[in-house]
């Protein structure tokens, strides 16, 4: 499987919405269907057939080093239509959970609701090129990190090495595509 980083967001549930003061809730727009990057397809039954498997995952803080927070398993995943820089886009979104401890001194907290913050999440996919598009036939989530505020991650149509080329070779029918 080759690795693949892709952008995603979270607006924080409004204080009237909050649960438990232990945790804070959010929603995340966790992938889109369609092209990332000009080169990466992800279907709607791909990701479909992912979502299940997207449960339990920690949501680790941008250095690494401690996690802030959680993709519950009962996440409550559904398709929903996010306005994103200018184009209606069909998101898998996400219900996900930051710990209040360890985001005291973050702006993660109720008081920032519906504001838009950025995370970043990495996949392991299988698929295949052609005509330079890489159709995404599987994938599982490896991780999604927390990003600050000063790396904007919600720019679906930019080609740079952040999130990784196109795999160099597969083999399809004996045949050795590149990129």
């Amino acid at each position: 499987m080759d690795k693949l980083l892709i952008p995603a967001t979270f607006t924080i549930y409004a204080a009237e919405k909050q649960k438990d003061s232990r945790y804070i809730a959010a929603t995340i727009n966790f992938m889109y269907e369609g092209t990332y990057f000009g080169k990466y397809l992800f279907s709607r039954s791909t990701v479909d057939d992912a979502a299940p498997s997207i449960a339990n995952i920690s949501i680790m803080s941008e250095d690494g080093d401690c996690a802030v927070g959680v993709i519950p398993e009962s996440n409550g995943y559904a398709w929903g239509l996010v306005l994103d820089n200018g184009t209606w886009r069909n998101y898998l979104q996400l219900d996900c959970l930051f710990w209040a401890k360890t985001n005291q001194d973050a702006a993660i907290s109720a008081d920032n609701s519906g504001k838009a913050f950025d995370l970043e999440v990495e996949l392991s996919i299988e698929g295949n090129t052609e005509n330079d598009t890489y159709t995404v036939e599987s994938f599982t989530v490896e991780g999604v990190r927390l990003l600050s505020s000063a790396v904007s991650a919600n720019d679906f149509t930019v080609k740079s090495s952040r999130y990784g080329a196109l795999p160099m070779k597969k083999r399809k029918g004996g045949i050795m595509y590149g990129r």
